[in-house]
This record gives C-alpha cells, structure tokens and sequence, in this order.
C-alpha cells in the first residue's frame, strides 16, 4: 500500500534549465562564454554537499562585484529561468488529503532560498535536499534518510523525477518510480498505480 509520494523539484516542479540560468547569469555578470558554467560544474559536490555556499563562488570569478550583487543578480537570473509547474502544485494540493508528500532533491544552499521565496518548500513534509543532509542523488543514504523521516518502507513509496539515472537506486531499493515527462502522463501513471487524484 502506497504512504508516500516522493518529488524532485528540478524539472518536475520548476520548468527551466540549469543551462538558460547558467547564461543568464553570465550575461548579467558579464562574463566569458560558460565561464560561470565551467565553475559550477567544477565546483558541484561541494556545492550540492553544503560544503560550499553558492555565493562562495563570487571568489574565483575575477569581476569587481560585492557578494550582495552577486546574490542580487543569481535570484534575478534564477527568477528569469524557473517558473513553478502549477499543474504539479495543483496535483500536490489533492494527493496531500491522502499521503505524506516530500520533497527529495539535488540542491544547493540557493535552491534552498529560492525555494523559499517562491514558497515551494512549504508544498513538503519533510522537505529533503542534499546540501543540507550531506548526501546526494544517487547515493543510497539520501533514500535511507528519506524513508526514515517519512517513517515509510520503500515499497510504500513512490519517487518522482525526471531525470532516468536518479530512478536506478531507489527502483533498486523497492521504491515505486515515475519519470516525470509532462502532468497528463505523470497523472495516467498514478491512476495506474491505485493512486486517486480527484
């Protein structure tokens, strides 16, 4: 019997690439071609570790730009880029009469702000990113950790995402898994497994 549905926020609950922020964030700063790019990406476990801080990378970027206007230009440039999947968030609404909904996600300390700003994380309970629990999609422990805050077994569970290789370990461990493509789709595989969404 399903207790819980899992989400990944990235993809599912935002519609926006990474890369459309990553340029225009250049833009706004700027910069050389994928230069902020190639910084992230060097810098992407500590960032989604919580061992560094995403505004930490205003330091190996040379640019005269005070941290407050570098954290000003991110929001913008995320603001820009991600806008809230409403038809996801209407869906949470009716499946949270019936089960536990969480969030499970890769993310940085600004994921987390920006998050709270759109007010996406009090859609989840719990609300689980890696930054802040020190483990990462596709690691195992953020699975184990998940089921434990949930109180949950795996086979009780369904984890949504839209990204294939994040489905491996928790379908591995037990769990039902969706990958997300559009609402219509994600909607028909609920029903399909006993979930009302009406």
């Amino acid at each position: 019997m399903i207790k819980a549905i899992i989400f990944d926020i990235g993809g599912v609950l935002y519609k926006g690439k990474m890369e459309d922020f990553y340029h225009k964030l250049q833009s706004l700063l700027s910069l050389e071609n994928n230069s902020f790019a190639s910084l992230f990406e060097k810098n992407i476990d500590d960032l989604l570790l919580g061992g560094k801080s995403f505004f930490d990378l205003i330091d190996e970027i040379n640019i005269n730009i005070s941290k407050e206007e570098f954290k000003n230009k991110a929001k913008q440039a995320w603001l820009d880029t991600f806008v809230i999947n409403n038809e996801v968030v209407k869906l949470i609404g009716r499946l949270k009469t019936n089960f536990k909904v969480c969030c499970l996600s890769n993310a940085t300390d600004f994921d987390v702000i920006m998050d709270k700003k759109t007010g996406l994380d009090k859609l989840f309970n719990p609300y689980i990113n890696s930054c802040k629990i020190k483990s990462k999609k596709p690691d195992e422990k953020i699975f184990r950790i998940t089921l434990n805050e949930l109180n949950c077994k795996a086979n009780e569970c369904i984890y949504i995402d839209d990204r294939k290789k994040y489905l491996e370990t928790p379908q591995m461990m037990g769990f039902k898994v969706l990958q997300f493509e559009n609402i219509n789709k994600l909607k028909e595989e609920l029903v399909f497994l006993g979930i009302r969404i009406e």
